[in-house]
C-alpha cells in the first residue's frame, strides 16, 4: 500500500510540475480576428475570457474541495481507513493548491491587462483533463472501489464536470479538443486496468462510457460557441453604446458652445437665459445677435423631441434664424422664410416653435412674434404698490415645419417701461412633472414670475428662480424635456 501511495503522489507532482506561476510568460492583451471588430472589441474580450478563465477554476476548486469534505467524512465515520485515505486526500490537496496558483495568476494577468501565451492555454486543458484519469488511478491503486468497478465508480463522472466547465474558456476548440483528451484518457486507462488486473471486458461495454465522454464534449463545444457568440454580440453592443455615448458627448459641447456666454449690449433692457437638455443634447435654443440696423434680435426655440435628432434640427433652425434676420425688414418676413427652409430639411413629424423678438435699443420698443410657441408673459411691474400684472401674447402662426406655404402675421409691439419684463419660456418648464403626475403648470409659473418683478428683480435673478421652482416642485423627479428660460427686462433709459 505504501508503494502505491508514493507512485500516486508522483504522477500527481509530474501533472502538477507542467505549469509553475512563475516560468508563464505572457503577452499583451490583443485583438482576436474571430471575436473582434476592432482593438476596442478585441481587449474586451480578452479580458472576459480572462475573467471567465478565473471563474472556471474557481469552480473547479469549489468541485474539488467537496471530494476532499467526502472524503474526509468517510474517513471521520470511519467508512474510509487512514492509510487508504491518505494518498487520494494528499493529490486532491495538490490539485487544489495548482488550480489557486492558476487562479492567482490570472488574476495577475487581469490587473497587468496582459494574457498569457496559447502555450499555456493547451496546457492547462490537458492538465484538466488528466485530473479526472488521476483519480480513476488513484481509486483503484488505493483501493476505495473493487477492482471490477474502477473505471466505473463515482470518479468518473470528473470527466463531465471538468468538460462543462471547460465552456467558460470561452474557447470552443479548446473545449472540443477537451472531450477527445478526456475520451482517450479514459479509454486508455480503461484498457490499462483491464491489462493490468487481467480483467476482460465485452467488447460493446468498453465503448459506452468512452462515447459519453465524447458526446458530453461535443455538445460542451456547441454550447460554448454559442456561449461566445452571446458574449461578442453584448460586447459589440456595449462598444457602440459607448461609441455613441461619445459622440452623443461631442455633439453636446458643440451645442453648449453655439449658447450665447454673455449679455448682448442693448441699452436699455437687460437680457438673461438659460437652458438646460432632459438628456446630453436638446431641441432647445436660446440667443441673440446684433442685428446691421443697430437692433437686438433675441430668438428662442424648441424642437419636438429631445435628443440628437432635435438637436440637429434646433442648430439649424439657429443657423437659418441667424441668416433669415440678417436681412429682413419685418419679423414675418424673416419667420416666413424661416419656414420655408427649414421645411425641406426636417424630416415627416419633426416642427420647432420658435419666438423671435426684437428690441430697438435706447427705447422701451419691442417686436415679438411668436410661431406656435407660448406662453409668452409679459410682466407690467405696478408703481402704485398694487403688485404686478401678467399679460399674455398670443402666436401668430403655426410652428416651423408643418406647412411650407405657411405665412405669419406682423408682430406685437410691445412698449417696455423699466421695470417691465418679457419672459419666454420652452413647454419644458410648465410641463415639469413630480412623482404624483401633476403638473408645474402656467399658474404657478405667473406667480413665480409675479413675486420676482414685485421684489424688483434682475432678469438674471427672474431666469433664477424661474429655473429654480420647477425644480423643487418636481422634487427629485427626473426632467422629461428641455428647459429654457429667457428674460427681457426694460431699464432705465440711456
Amino acid at each position: 500500500m505504501a508503494r502505491r501511495s508514493d507512485w500516486g503522489g508522483a504522477l500527481c507532482f509530474s501533472s502538477f510540475g507542467r505549469w509553475r506561476a512563475g516560468s508563464v510568460s505572457c503577452v499583451p492583451v490583443r485583438s482576436s480576428p474571430r471575436a473582434s471588430n476592432g482593438g476596442m472589441m478585441g481587449s474586451r474580450f480578452a479580458t472576459v475570457m480572462l475573467r471567465s478563465e478565473r471563474q472556471r477554476v474557481v469552480a473547479l476548486i469549489g468541485v474539488l474541495l467537496l471530494t476532499l469534505t467526502l472524503l474526509s467524512i468517510r474517513l471521520s465515520t470511519g467508512s474510509l481507513s487512514p492509510d487508504r485515505a491518505l494518498m487520494p486526500m494528499l493529490v486532491v490537496v495538490k490539485i487544489i493548491v495548482y488550480q489557486a496558483l492558476a487562479a492567482a495568476w490570472i488574476t495577475r494577468c487581469l490587473s497587468r491587462g496582459v494574457q498569457p501565451r496559447l502555450w499555456f492555454w493547451v496546457v492547462s486543458a490537458l492538465v484538466d483533463c488528466t485530473v479526472p484519469t488521476i483519480g480513476i488511478i488513484v481509486s483503484w491503486r488505493a483501493e476505495l472501489v473493487d477492482t471490477e468497478q474502477a473505471t466505473v465508480a463515482p470518479v468518473v463522472f470528473l470527466y463531465g464536470v471538468f468538460i462543462v466547465l471547460s465552456i467558460l474558456r470561452l474557447r470552443p476548440w479548446m473545449t472540443l479538443v477537451s472531450g477527445f483528451v478526456c475520451f482517450a484518457q479514459y479509454l486508455a486507462v480503461s484498457m490499462w486496468i483491464a491489462s493490468v488486473e487481467g480483467i476482460v471486458i465485452p467488447d460493446g461495454l468498453i465503448w459506452i462510457y468512452p462515447s459519453m465522454v465524447i458526446v458530453s464534449g461535443l455538445a460542451s463545444a456547441f454550447v460554448s460557441l454559442r456561449l461566445k457568440q452571446s458574449v461578442v454580440r453584448g460586447l459589440e453592443e456595449a462598444v457602440e453604446r459607448e461609441r455613441a455615448q461619445g459622440e452623443m458627448g461631442v455633439a453636446a459641447k458643440i451645442q453648449a458652445g453655439l449658447l450665447p456666454s454673455g449679455s448682448p449690449a442693448a441699452a436699455g433692457f437687460e437680457v438673461a437665459g438659460w437652458g438646460h437638455p432632459a438628456a446630453e443634447t436638446g431641441g432647445d435654443f436660446y440667443g441673440w445677435m446684433g442685428l446691421p440696423d443697430g437692433r437686438t434680435a433675441v430668438v428662442l426655440a424648441d424642437v419636438s423631441g429631445h435628443g440628437l435628432g432635435p438637436a440637429m434640427v434646433a442648430v439649424l433652425c439657429r443657423a437659418y434664424a441667424r441668416a433669415c434676420l440678417e436681412g429682413a425688414g419685418e419679423l414675418r418676413e424673416a419667420v416666413t422664410r424661416l419656414n420655408r427652409l427649414l421645411s425641406t430639411d426636417v424630416p415627416p413629424g419633426m416642427f420647432a416653435t420658435l419666438v423671435m423678438v426684437r428690441l430697438t435699443p435706447g427705447s422701451g420698443r419691442v417686436e415679438v412674434l411668436s410661431a406656435g410657441h407660448g406662453p409668452i408673459l409679459l410682466v407690467r411691474s405696478a408703481s402704485d404698490g398694487a403688485g404686478a400684472i401678467v399679460e399674455t401674447l398670443d402666436a401668430a402662426g403655426i410652428p416651423l415645419g408643418v406647412d411650407e406655404g405657411a405665412e405669419y402675421g406682423v408682430a406685437s409691439v410691445v412698449e417696455m417701461r423699466p421695470g417691465d419684463s418679457l419672459v419666454l419660456v420652452s413647454d419644458g418648464v410648465f410641463e415639469r412633472r413630480r412623482g404624483d403626475g401633476e403638473m408645474y403648470g402656467v399658474a404657478r409659473l405667473s406667480e413665480v414670475i409675479r413675486e420676482g418683478a414685485a421684489s424688483g428683480a434682475s432678469a438674471r435673478a427672474m431666469v433664477d428662480s424661474i429655473r429654480g421652482s420647477p425644480e423643487r416642485f418636481a422634487d427629485g423627479a427626473a426632467a422629461q424635456d428641455d428647459i429654457t428660460v429667457v428674460v427681457i427686462q426694460g431699464t432705465a433709459r440711456a
